[in-house]
This record gives C-alpha cells, structure tokens and sequence, in this order.
C-alpha cells in the first residue's frame, strides 16, 4: 500500500506486475475460474487508478495471456466444466475482462465477441437451466446458481444471443433482490461495477419484451454434460469423467426435474472445509459416487481421475447411451456397464445393464418421501414403476432439500429390479 496526499492508503496492484500467481496462466498448466475472475478486478483495479502508461499496458499484456490460458480449457462447445453456479465466476467474469480490454483497445478485442466459441461460453447458463431458480447441477454446483443479471444480459448483448438476454431480463425482474444485497456470496455485491453495470441495464432489461426459451436437446462433448426436455420432464446427465474442475465422482449420474420441480436431484456439496479441497476429498460423502443416482458393486464406488470416464457415448434426440465401466476401479467380474436414459412427454425411462455377477446396488436421490405401492413407488403427484424378481436392488434414500445435503442414513426402501428399469 501506498500514501496520498490526505494520509489515507490506497492500493497498487504492483505484486500483478512483479510476481507470478498459479491463476495468471503457464502453458499448458490448467486454469479455472480463477483466471477470469482475477484478472477482471486485476483490470479493474488497474485502469481505474491512477497508474502509469507502462503498467497499463503491461496488465493488457498479461490479461491477453491469461485469458488464452484459460480459454485453452475451454471445448469449442462452451461448457463450463464447473457447473452453473461457477459460470458467474468464469464465463461471466471473462465477458468482464472482454468488456473492460474492448473499451481500451477496440480494434483487437471487439471482435472476440463475435467468435462462436465465445458465444457458446455465453449461452452455456441458458441450456443448463431449467425453470425459475433452477439448473441443472453437477460437481460442487447447486442447483439454485443464482439469477441472472446485468451481466448476463450486456453478455448476451456482445455476442448476438437474444436467449441470454431474454433469460437475463426475465430474471432481473423476477428478482426480488436484484442488486443481491442479501445474496451470501458478496462477490456479487461488494463490486462496484457490477452494481453501476445493473443501474445503466435496468430500463432495458425491464422493457425487454422477448420470452426465455430452450433448446429441446443439448448435448456438451467436451465435459459430457447432456439436457434434454419433452413436456414436463426436464432431463441432465453427465457422461464425461471424473477429472473435472470441483470434481465429484458423478459420471453418468443423472438429474430429473418435472413440472420445474426437483424430481430426482443431485445434493451438491456441503459447506466447504479444510477437507474439501485436501488429499481426504474423496472421503466426503458428498463427492461419491453412491451419492450421484449411481450404483455400488459390492460396494465398491467410482474413482476421481479424468482416466474414469464414460466410453461409447451416444446421444439422440431424446436419449443417452454410454459404458460407465470404466469410471470405476477393476473389479472382477464387472465388464460391463451399460447405461441408457431418455425422455418423453410421458416421462423418464432409466435402464442399466450389467455383467457384474455379485450385489449390484443402485441408489436413486429424491426430495420426496416416496410411498411404496406392490409393484410402483409413488411421490407425491409422480408414479414410479419398477420391475422385480432379480438379484440387483434398488435404495431409495429422500433429501429434505435440494438446497441442503442429507445425511447418508438417510430412510431407503428396498426393491427388486431386472437390469433396474425405471419409468417415471
């Protein structure tokens, strides 16, 4: 820190331009949001001081490469291999590095904007979201990520997209805190700039007359991330691996949402902790794969690592298909495992296939208390139907919320299923 004139101190970014932080990029070392996030408040802080031409144009300089290092992680797709929730701090936050660079030097930054894979990045939160508050979640994600803003709705804007903004104005006003005073994360609320972006959007957004829609089918390659709705039903899955930023070991687990509601959900994670982010992660009962709508064999649960991923993965219209094998250890006796969902206007249809001689157990997450019928489960306003008379079993354990992990002796019911076929 440094002196003015009255006494106060004032902050130099001067470590940005003396040191090297793992965030700031190194070849082909992986970023994260990190990268993005800083470097805009980095530029921020830069161009908003009263700092020398040399440092300006060495942050410029820096902010370029740090950019390519974290665009370089990035599929052509788009897909934030974080989750929804991330995307305010990746994706979001480089339309805020663009912004700030494209307003310095135009000419070389500007046409970033009209690159698809910049706008794939853009529109990534419009195909994972489901209705309202929802998303589709996976990894350390929540479902609830957040309304959209301001930001996204200038984002939207740069790269031509009209979903984005439609959603972005939709949001907004449907807010009841639309400047996130009361939102937890107070990233969201302490920038300045964010608050003066939504002041100067606020009459556009409120006036933008164009309804949100959805794609009927989005398939991700780069991370695996697949959403597909018919009617009610909204369908995700995720067929990637298991080396994913904010990993949790969830390749081929699935979420179902009906009527905008939680149907089948993934819990996310709990309050992170030393734990979380140490050599012991995988210890957390949350990052497991019993805990991802996904089956135990003897046991025995899927490893972290992008070498455990899903194989032969097919996707149709309406469906996805894929070897989930080999997302697990070497387990004798297990060859294959086989997993196909789809859904239609009518609902949700779940089959998985397998080899494996000895205990298969398939553990399905709900927020409703299921009610046992003699060949059906019902919750609520959704029947289940399950068939019977084999080895394998299928545990049924309820979460109070979708918002708040349940604890893993959580009530199970018991049934026996062929190849555990479900239709919802």
């Amino acid at each position: 820190h440094g002196a003015d004139g009255a006494g106060a101190e004032r902050p130099h970014p001067d470590a940005y331009f003396t040191s090297h932080f793992w965030w700031m990029g190194n070849g082909a070392e992986p970023m994260c949001n990190w990268t993005s996030w800083c470097t805009q408040n980095v530029l921020l802080t830069v161009f908003l001081l009263p700092t020398t031409q040399q440092q300006r144009q060495a942050a410029v300089k820096q902010a370029a490469y740090s950019l390519d290092c974290f665009l370089k992680d990035y599929g052509a797709d788009g897909c934030c291999n974080e989750g929804a929730q991330y995307y305010r701090h990746a994706g979001l936050t480089l339309w805020g590095c663009l912004e700030i660079l494209s307003s310095i030097v135009p000419e070389a930054f500007s046409p970033l904007f009209h690159e698809p894979k910049i706008k794939n990045i853009a529109e990534y939160i419009c195909n994972v979201h489901v209705e309202g508050p929802y998303y589709l979640n996976f990894g350390d994600c929540s479902p609830l990520a957040g309304r959209c803003g301001a930001r996204e709705y200038r984002f939207g804007q740069a790269v031509g997209s009209d979903a984005l903004q439609a959603l972005a104005a939709a949001d907004f006003r449907a807010d009841a805190d639309p400047d996130h005073l009361q939102n937890p994360d107070g990233s969201t609320h302490i920038n300045l700039w964010y608050r003066l972006t939504t002041a100067f959007a606020e009459e556009e957004m409120m006036t933008y007359s164009a309804a949100p829609r959805h794609h009927l089918t989005v398939w991700y390659p780069s991370v695996g991330v697949y959403a597909a709705r018919q009617g009610s039903w909204v369908l995700g899955a995720k067929f990637g691996s298991n080396g994913d930023s904010h990993n949790h070991n969830d390749t081929g687990s699935i979420t179902v949402y009906k009527d905008g509601r939680t149907f089948l959900i993934d819990i996310g994670v709990e309050s992170y902790t030393k734990k979380t982010f140490s050599p012991q992660r995988y210890e957390i009962w949350t990052m497991q794969s019993a805990w991802h709508n996904l089956p135990t064999f003897d046991g025995v649960q899927q490893l972290p690592g992008a070498e455990y991923a899903a194989r032969e993965v097919c996707t149709e219209e309406n469906s996805i298909t894929g070897e989930l094998a080999g997302a697990y250890p070497p387990i004798p006796g297990l060859t294959t495992y086989r997993r196909s969902v789809s859904v239609s206007e009518q609902g949700i249809t779940l089959r998985d296939e397998t080899d494996y001689p000895g205990t298969v157990d398939l553990t399905l997450l709900t927020e409703q208390q299921p009610s046992p019928l003699r060949t059906a489960l019902r919750w609520a306003h959704w029947a289940a139907s399950a068939l019977t008379r084999t080895p394998q079993r299928l545990l049924l354990r309820r979460c109070p919320s979708p918002t708040r992990a349940c604890a893993p002796h959580g009530r199970k019911q018991s049934i026996r299923s062929p190849c555990i076929s479900k239709k919802c």
